[in-house]
């Protein structure tokens, strides 16, 4: 099903969603299935949305600081405003990025969208709770937000899913290369 057709089988129009994006995981299944990891994240978001209220947004990823470079922090800081302004109720979360054997590896972006998508629920701040990753860690987060009452949905870029994340959803939603084109800047 492709993201720009109406959502239909998610509960009301009306329902408010939290949006919880795993930026490695989106930006990594991107660009294998499109050659460009490089999306417009508030236009992905409103489409994932569907129409129905967005109550909280995050976009988790690894924080750049200036030994990168300078190009590299500065591009880092424009994204992360153009989120910041152009969603409502959006925020980052900032994970740390370790060495791991001369290979960049980003680490708490699971555990800060588990954490997110739970305290949303418990904090009723929306009706569906949707995870924008394929990643198994985030099952049982899922399966936490369906036992207080909450609905789950997953989107997720083709071949990232996992069956465990995927038996606790209500939705699932895959994004093909065709789909993700349609959101690449």
């Amino acid at each position: 099903m492709s993201l720009l057709q109406p959502v239909r089988d998610s509960g009301a129009v009306g329902d408010r969603v939290g949006i919880y994006v795993d930026g490695p995981n989106l930006y990594g299944g991107t660009r294998r299935l499109t050659g460009d990891g490089a999306l417009d994240i508030p236009a992905l978001v409103r489409s994932i949305a569907g129409g129905r209220e967005i109550s909280d947004v995050c976009f988790w990823t690894g924080v750049l600081n200036q030994a990168y470079g300078a190009d590299a922090y500065a591009r880092q800081r424009r994204f992360f405003a153009a989120i910041e302004q152009q969603l409502p109720n959006a925020r980052i979360g900032r994970a740390s990025i370790r060495d791991r054997g001369g290979r960049q590896v980003e680490k708490g972006v699971d555990v800060g969208i588990a954490l997110d998508l739970v305290m949303g629920a418990y904090e009723d701040l929306w009706d569906v709770g949707i995870v924008v990753s394929g990643d198994g860690d985030l099952a049982r987060a899922g399966h936490l937000v369906v036992e207080m009452g909450k609905r789950f949905e997953v989107v997720c870029c083709a071949r990232t899913l996992s069956g465990l994340l995927r038996a606790e959803a209500h939705r699932t939603t895959v994004l093909h290369a065709d789909d993700l084109r349609a959101f690449q800047r």
